[in-house]
């Protein structure tokens, strides 16, 4: 598998990188479900990096006898990983709840006592009960997997691709529009994100929920992955037909329960959102930037159809750095006007609050330790620089 490395660094000079707030839905007919912009997108994925292939960083080792806890950095990563794809699906952010945390670490860590995973996992000698109640409810309410590189690698290429998965269970939890926190563990390749929490699917009155989504960037997306759409009510598979065109060759796939072009599912499994359309067309070696597929669906109460732009990050930053002046800041200048005062001590900590939101080259500037991210350490580092 070829390595894929998420942590950007293109200038994008316009966009604001913290806003939560997606915008007007695009053209499509028969679902409602938010479109953000291409540039939207890279701006969100800008300001939450990740890397699949990073190394997974501990607070505390794991033993043979206590689970690990993993690093504010590491649990980060993985939060922000989870967070783009649901960006990018046109849904809200999910946060780390700190009792999923624990379970989830301590899931992790009897998978690897257990040298295998399960959702009911067998319970080791020497275990006590408590420890064994807490993974196990980790283990029971989570997305899982093995054989990953690090837990941003789990939620891309395991449970957002869900491969050899028909019914696409691990991405519908991810995609559920009413999942809002969320836990992760990872150890010796063995990987868990609590999905379960709120309860069974809850649409929040989102329909049409697809992936790859109508702004997708090909980084994320990869030829043999299954597409979806969730429509969120019970269908009859022998009534639906998908239509799947290329536009800019005019290819065409046809998918039914008769005859299809490649894979072709109707699953209503009713608690990960009911009516999920799932096909995947024959023949497709790659999805490139600039690659444009209409999708029209018959046989429900009304004709569905949208379109899928597909566009690279990499491209969107060489069109950004063509046409922009380079970004010159200086660490610590928050309010950018040229001095490091308290004054960007006051816009850092109503940053860290939620209360404003930074432009990029203030985020840039805001990131005193210089490791991707801004947070409680930065603030710290600001303070400190300004006494010294």
């Amino acid at each position: 598998m070829k390595k894929l490395i998420f942590t950007l660094t293109a200038f994008i000079l316009t966009a604001n990188l913290l806003c939560t707030g997606l915008p007007a839905e695009a053209a499509a007919q028969g679902i409602n479900v938010p479109v953000p912009s291409q540039e939207e997108i890279k701006a969100y994925t800008q300001a939450h990096p990740f890397d699949i292939y990073e190394d997974t960083v501990y607070d505390t080792a794991p033993s043979q006898s206590e689970p690990g806890v993993l690093s504010e950095s590491s649990k980060t990563r993985a939060l922000n990983t989870i967070n783009v794809m649901r960006y990018i699906s046109g849904l809200d952010e999910v946060v780390i709840d700190e009792a999923y945390q624990k379970q989830d670490e301590a899931a992790v860590w009897l998978f690897d006592l257990n040298h295998g995973m399960a959702h009911s996992p067998q319970k080791p000698d020497g275990v006590s009960d408590e420890l064994y109640q807490t993974a196990q409810n980790g283990a029971n309410g989570s997305d899982i997997g093995f054989g990953y590189d690090s837990l941003p690698d789990a939620v891309l290429t395991g449970w957002m691709w869900d491969g050899g998965v028909s019914t696409l269970g691990h991405r519908r939890w991810c995609q559920n529009p009413g999942f809002t926190r969320t836990g992760f563990g990872y150890q010796n390749g063995y990987a868990a994100m609590y999905v379960t929490g709120q309860g069974a699917y809850n649409s929040k009155g989102i329909t049409g929920i697809s992936w790859p989504a109508q702004n997708m960037p090909v980084e994320y997306f990869s030829a043999g992955v299954d597409w979806s759409i969730i429509m969120d009510t019970p269908l009859n598979s022998s009534d639906i037909t998908v239509k799947l065109e290329r536009t800019t060759d005019g290819r065409i796939w046809n998918f039914s329960e008769t005859a299809s072009d490649g894979i072709f599912i109707v699953d209503n499994t009713d608690y990960l959102g009911e009516g999920c359309i799932i096909f995947n067309p024959d023949d497709i070696t790659d999805y490139a930037d600039g690659d444009n597929y209409t999708v029209t669906i018959t046989g429900l109460s009304e004709p569905v159809s949208y379109t899928v732009d597909f566009f690279s990050l990499d491209s969107v930053q060489e069109t950004e750095t063509e046409t922009s002046d380079v970004i010159v800041y200086m660490p610590g200048d928050v309010t950018q006007d040229n001095e490091i005062s308290v004054a960007d001590v006051i816009l850092l900590q109503k940053y860290l609050l939620g209360t404003e939101s930074l432009n990029y080259e203030q985020y840039l500037a805001a990131d005193m330790t210089d490791d991707d991210l801004v947070n409680i350490y930065d603030l710290i580092a600001l303070k400190k620089y300004l006494l010294d």
